[in-house]
């Protein structure tokens, strides 16, 4: 099971991105493969409020179009939803005590403890998700 990070998703519907191309066969080859993807609200609302804001993608996409994506992605057969367990936030803190901060790492340990608790793999160019012990992380734009 793998577990998108927003800026593989934003990669991949933005075709002025210079990963554009990586990230959208990344995509999908992974929405239409047997392994399951795994999606959280948290990168599903980044996703929506990233692409939506002028001031981040130019141009900003309408909210419809973010809803068609995401419904998209929601239909698929391999993807689900996934959810904190009761192991969160030991997960969640504990990430966050090891990485000696908070801040801008708390959607990035939000998504690694979600990655642990359903045995998934994190997709990221984010390389923080490196700090965070046990969890399994891959960039797909790594040579």
């Amino acid at each position: 099971m793998i577990i998108p990070d927003v800026n593989v998703l934003m990669h991949a519907y933005r075709s002025a991105s210079p990963l554009h191309a990586v990230a959208a066969r990344f995509w999908s080859v992974a929405l239409n493969g047997d392994q399951a993807v795994a999606l959280s609200w948290v990168v599903i609302n980044g996703y929506v409020r990233l692409m939506t804001n002028p001031r981040v993608v130019a141009p900003a996409i309408h909210v419809a179009a973010a809803e068609h994506d995401v419904r998209s992605w929601l239909q698929r057969r391999n993807v689900v939803v996934v959810h904190p367990t009761e192991q969160h936030a030991d997960l969640y803190f504990g990430f966050l005590r090891s990485a000696g901060t908070a801040g801008n790492l708390t959607t990035d340990a939000h998504i690694a403890a979600l990655a642990v608790e359903h045995d998934a793999e994190v997709v990221s160019a984010d390389t923080d998700f490196a700090r965070f012990a046990g969890v399994r992380w891959t960039n797909p734009f790594a040579p």
